[in-house]
């Protein structure tokens, strides 16, 4: 069965469309960011079950994403609005059940519609971890080895990994989801080593036999300590020893602290004092100016009275020795400038009973405070005494009795590891010969690893990848190892992209040679956006040949699956086969973007 994803129709608030017309083979959709180019990874990972992402966190607004897909000649089309879990399907033909599928797993779900395409018809169990337990296989448990994501492009991590962080762990998931794709194996019967009555016999004798010597040893633990089979446990008295010394610690630093808050207040204590006696001295020194101030109006006040009587008094005329005219001198009065002088003094009397006011107020003020912060400083060291210092003895008595105990459990501890080793060995024995873990290296390199090798050898040598000498998949990492090194992980975010494009690339040639169950599909977002040229010799950064290389191979060996890639700036070279989609995010050149009508502000 044949199929490939024919037209997106993306629906905005606004009720436009935006509609993306791909073609079976390379399909490449570029032009500059933010223009929509990874909008469509998004939409197609929505309508394999995915949730919206971008489709959301948009400012244009979507709200249904359409996809109508060819198969085998004959379309079918999906329907999903944005933040629904049901996806509408509706078709002629007879292998497909029109009607809502769910997104999630369920009876009627995506996945399975998915899977059908690709000619699995039946509910498929494979195996999903080391000890074969069996789950029901689904699309998206292999998704991300066909539709790689941007943040994942250039992740360290192989593209057989779901994740974007390393990850040294086999992905059993994935590995046993492949080898179904390309066998038709699940491994999900494996054969008993013995009947399940003879099994189950052995099982029982060993059980009891352990369980008698558990009785055994328990017995022997309380007679060589003499003490009750309740008593507390070491893991317990350590943890209480622990809890105590935290207590201790606990107290220790409250002690230290509200020493701390103590001396803090003795010198604020210190420092009111201060200011009080600063206060009082100004306060003394108003005084003894407000004396001199009534001392000067007195003195004013007894001048302008003697003015005041000086028209009493008798004039003389003529000079009393030698009776001649005395001269008649202008007399001038001083009533006014004492007024003057007087008005002022009672000016900065006034000014000087407002100070001491104020003054007077803040010693009040500093009193007050000052009998607030002695009053702290007595209750801290009052509970220092009385409660603190108590509390610590106390816990320190607490230890010490802890530690005595636990060291009467030391004996009982060596029974209990003999106990636990004898259980834990009794667990092991039963779950080995109970199920038959499965061999996932081993599964491996019998079906993928040589066939897998074979490709990518053959892919790096026709994209001119440099200085290449040998190209194998490593079991251990399920990831390309080039010239005896796994290297992406030294290399740069550039290289990474480069060779997960290549592993991906090289994944979709290896259902075509099974040619049994196939994707049909890969999607990469910005295989080689991250790339650089070389900053010095030496350095593995893609060439632009080898940029080249990468995207002249797609355009010439994309057969047999359709591959839809996304990228900023494509290589400039004569492409043959490959749908071109530019979105130039120029208004007067082509196609702006995803939706025409929507330009960046």
């Amino acid at each position: 069965m044949v199929f490939y994803l024919k037209k997106f129709i993306l629906t905005t608030q606004k009720g436009e469309k935006a509609v993306v017309d791909l073609q079976p083979g390379l399909n490449i959709i570029h032009g500059p960011s933010n223009t929509g180019k990874s909008i469509i990874v998004d939409a197609v990972d929505f309508m394999y079950g995915g949730d919206p992402e971008k489709l959301i966190d948009n400012p244009i607004g979507f709200t249904n994403v359409t996809l109508i897909v060819d198969f085998d000649g004959k379309p079918i089309t999906l329907s999903r609005d944005i933040g629904s879990n049901d996806i509408d399907v509706s078709c002629d033909i007879d292998e497909i059940e029109n009607g809502k599928y769910k997104a999630s797993k369920a009876s009627k779900s995506i996945h399975q519609f998915w899977l059908r395409l690709m000619g699995i018809d039946d509910k498929v169990y494979v195996v999903m971890k080391k000890d074969m337990t069996p789950q029901l296989l689904g699309v998206r448990t292999f998704i991300h080895t066909f539709l790689i994501k941007e943040s994942r492009m250039s992740s360290i991590n192989s593209v057989l990994k779901s994740g974007e962080g390393f990850s040294k762990n086999i992905p059993t998931p994935t590995i046993m989801s492949l080898i179904y794709l390309l066998k038709g194996i699940t491994y999900t019967s494996g054969e008993k080593v013995k009947g399940d009555k003879i099994r189950d016999a052995e099982n029982e004798a060993i059980k009891r036999f352990v369980d008698r010597s558990l009785i055994s040893i328990g017995h022997q633990k309380v007679a060589a300590m003499n003490v009750s089979e309740d008593e507390i446990s070491p893991e317990e008295l350590q943890q209480k020893i622990e809890a105590v010394k935290k207590d201790i610690q606990e107290a220790e630093n409250s002690i230290e602290q509200m020493t701390s808050e103590s001396g803090a207040l003795a010198n604020e204590v210190i420092q009111i004092d201060q200011r009080i006696t600063e206060a009082k001295v100004l306060r003394n020194r108003y005084q003894s100016l407000m004396t001199q101030y009534e001392s000067d109006i007195k003195r004013l006040t007894f001048i302008a009275e003697g003015d005041l009587h000086r028209e009493m008094l008798p004039k003389l005329d003529h000079c009393p020795f030698c009776n001649g005219e005395l001269p008649k001198d202008k007399e001038e009065s001083c009533i006014e400038a004492a007024v003057a002088e007087v008005s002022k003094i009672e000016l900065q009397i006034k000014d000087l009973l407002s100070a001491g006011e104020h003054l007077d107020e803040e010693i009040e003020e500093l009193s007050a405070l000052r009998q607030e912060k002695e009053e702290a400083r007595r209750n801290l060291q009052q509970k220092i005494r009385s409660v603190l210092e108590p509390k610590l003895t106390e816990l320190n008595n607490d230890l010490n009795g802890f530690r005595v105990a636990l060291g009467k459990q030391k004996v009982a501890e060596i029974y209990d590891k003999v106990a636990d080793t004898i259980s834990t060995e009794l667990e092991e024995a039963l779950d080995n010969d109970a199920t038959l873990d499965i061999d996932v290296k081993g599964k491996i390199r019998e079906i993928i690893a040589e066939p897998l090798s074979d490709l990518l050898y053959s892919i790096l040598k026709s994209v001119n990848y440099e200085n290449l000498e040998k190209a194998v998949f490593d079991v251990d990492s399920c990831d390309i190892k080039i010239n005896g090194k796994v290297g992406k992980a030294v290399q740069g975010q550039g290289y990474s992209a480069y060779l997960n494009a290549i592993m991906a690339i090289a994944l979709q040639e290896l259902f075509n040679q099974f040619n049994l169950y196939k994707p049909n599909i890969l999607v990469m977002d910005s295989p080689i956006l991250s790339l650089a040229e070389k900053r010095k010799k030496g350095d593995l950064q893609a060439s632009t040949q080898m940029k080249a290389g990468l995207f002249g191979y797609m355009d010439e060996h994309t057969i047999g699956y359709q591959s839809i890639v996304v990228e900023n700036f494509i290589p400039d070279i004569k492409y043959k086969n490959a749908n071109l989609i530019e979105f130039t995010k120029d208004p007067e050149n082509g196609r702006y973007g995803l939706v025409e009508s929507y330009h960046e502000n």
